[in-house]
């Protein structure tokens, strides 16, 4: 089973919960991390979004997970408040890292790096 399919099967499960999603930015090559922010959404739908053509500046991901439901975004130096627009994006790359359990799901991409927790 590769990565995406893992990822859905994961998401799929728990459609309906609460997730409380970290989104951790790297800096140039990975060595620290230059912003973070933090997301609590009630999950209602799922979908992957594929780019037709490749981006050759590789600023936009060729693959997106949106993650769709009613959340907030919790004490982000940026911003606090509703979630805009009801939906999470997740920009994939061809290269990522996956690691899951029951509870939990972390995304690594060169860009960032995505927690997703459960029942909290």
């Amino acid at each position: 089973m590769n990565a995406m399919q893992q990822l859905t099967e994961w998401l799929e499960a728990h459609k309906g919960q609460k997730l409380m999603i970290s989104k951790l930015e790297y800096g140039a090559g990975m060595t620290s991390i230059t912003d973070s922010d933090q997301v609590s959404m009630t999950l209602e739908a799922v979908t992957f979004s594929d780019r037709e053509s490749r981006d050759p500046d590789g600023y936009v991901a060729n693959h997106e997970l949106v993650l769709r439901g009613e959340g907030a975004i919790q004490g982000s130096e940026h911003a606090s408040g509703p979630l805009p627009a009801h939906h999470f994006d997740i920009p994939l790359e061809d290269k990522m890292s996956l690691s899951v359990d029951e509870n939990q799901a972390i995304v690594e991409t060169h860009q960032a790096k995505y927690i997703l927790e459960a029942n909290v």
